[in-house]
């Protein structure tokens, strides 16, 4: 059920989403004419008009709808929200690490992000699940443990350091989609430790 509630809620997003930037395109004629005199009635001063309808990014009202969405899963416990990670339809670009080279609906992702604190330890224990999920990565099928990954990284972040206080790569907890199982289960360990001991910081 809860499925089936989230693919109704994205499609309406993708067709509110359609409304919004076919809203931007700018009209012909007259209709350039009025909607530029509806500005400039409705501005409330005239150091401050309103900013023209074809100088607005067009992404603005996209993710706001999307804000919207995140907002209406807020009511869902976190291992539900996890869940739907597998059901996301989108694309991991670049390195795949932060929610930010994710392409596609952010809803689920926003959702989780928006608790910070309260679903590390809930994130980190999801790394080595296997389910497979509907984000790809480069062609590649990812598992729900990649998915934790993404949005346990747009929340915190930790530098490993060596004996000696310098930054060190050489930590189980630096893994990516292109992870393997195994490394996800090491990586698994290393971040359920940092986050016990409370040594993240975060973003």
């Amino acid at each position: 059920m809860i499925k089936r509630g989230l693919s109704a809620c994205l499609a309406a997003v993708v067709f509110t989403a359609v409304l919004a930037c076919t809203d931007d395109v700018p009209h012909q004629g007259n209709e350039v004419a009025q909607a530029n005199n509806e500005s400039f009635e409705n501005a409330e001063t005239v150091d401050q008009p309103a900013e023209p309808r074809d100088q607005q990014p067009a992404h603005t009202g996209l993710q706001s709808r999307y804000d919207a969405v995140a907002d209406s899963l807020a009511s869902l416990p976190t291992d539900s929200l996890i869940e739907l990670l597998r059901s996301v339809e989108g694309e991991l670009q670049w390195q795949g690490v932060v929610v930010g080279d994710f392409i596609g609906d952010k809803s689920v992702l926003f959702a989780l992000i928006q608790r910070k604190d309260s679903v590390l330890v809930p994130l980190a224990e999801c790394l080595d699940r296997t389910d497979p999920v509907a984000t790809t990565w480069r062609g590649q099928e990812l598992l729900l443990g990649h998915m934790c990954l993404v949005v346990l990284n747009s929340i915190v972040y930790y530098e490993h350091t060596d004996e000696l206080g310098d930054l060190s790569g050489n930590w189980d907890g630096y893994v990516g989609v292109h992870s393997s199982i195994e490394e996800m289960r090491a990586a698994k360990a290393a971040w359920k430790k940092v986050i016990e001991e409370g040594r993240y910081n975060t973003l």
